[in-house]
């Protein structure tokens, strides 16, 4: 295993079973930042709102479909609102999430397998679907060719990204090769990796700042009613408010982009 997997196994391993952090996702097993219309009332809610909001770029919801690192399997349960268990393959480089993922979607195939090597054979899957992942892969080039590759013909990716500021603070976890100036660029390596059909939604109000605003209001809102003590609101507070500087607090700011791509039937070079 690589010292890159090995250091973003550590930071999510610990970060997602954060006892508080579970609670505040509702104890779902979600991660992500979520879309967060005016009704939407619980970080579950968001979560489950922004994997709607992806599969909306499925027309039709048959076949195969591939979750490309899929957590502790919060994302694969909610396919099954759409796909039987068959159907659903996951993929994450964490044994210990996919523990979790088993669980969560039991009949679905997980595999222990790096985004940027998928060990499928050509047009092995109808969709893919990943979220919140493709800043850390190394290459998000990489992973997209790859994808295009295990796509069938006429077959859509859809994902949500963040494309983060170049002196992000956190780049340990995210190779600098995935740095783009901005969407021009971005959409460009979609097309140079084959895919046709680009939609891409800048979407940073409803999930990036939406997400800071109500995980802040969380944290108060615990505080408030005694359920956490001061030290320990100052200390999410501190982590929370940095997370969101380095996002949205220097001239360059975080984009939070929906995805969709079609990989038609011409092979790339």
């Amino acid at each position: 295993m690589s010292k890159a997997i090995e250091l973003i196994n550590r930071h999510y391993d610990n970060g997602m079973y954060d006892p508080l952090v579970e609670e505040r996702y509702g104890r779902s097993d979600f991660c992500n930042w979520g879309y967060w219309e005016p009704s939407t009332r619980t970080q579950r809610e968001a979560s489950e709102g922004l994997v709607e909001k992806l599969l909306a770029f499925i027309p039709q919801k048959k076949g195969t479909i591939l979750d490309v690192a899929c957590g502790k399997g919060a994302t694969t349960r909610y396919l099954l609102n759409y796909y039987s268990p068959e159907t659903v393959t996951g993929i994450n480089i964490s044994e210990k999430q996919l523990a979790r993922c088993k669980v969560n979607a039991p009949g679905c195939n997980f595999l222990l397998m790096s985004a940027t090597e998928l060990g499928f054979q050509d047009d092995s899957f109808d969709n893919i679907i990943c979220v919140e992942a493709a800043f850390h892969f190394n290459t998000r080039e990489k992973f997209l060719r790859q994808v295009y590759r295990v796509l069938k013909p006429g077959g859509r990716l859809v994902l949500s990204d963040i494309l983060r500021p170049k002196n992000f603070a956190w780049n340990k976890l995210e190779p600098p090769a995935n740095y783009v100036m901005n969407l021009c660029e971005y959409r460009d390596v979609y097309l140079r990796s084959g895919f046709d059909n680009v939609t891409i939604v800048d979407a940073t109000f409803k999930c990036g700042v939406q997400f800071f605003r109500r995980a802040s209001r969380f944290w108060h809102t615990k505080f408030l009613r005694g359920e956490i003590a001061p030290w320990t609101l100052r200390q999410r507070l501190k982590s929370l408010y940095r997370r969101q500087w380095q996002n949205f607090g220097g001239p360059e700011c975080s984009f939070y982009v929906l995805v969709s791509a079609e990989r038609v039937s011409r092979e790339i070079s």
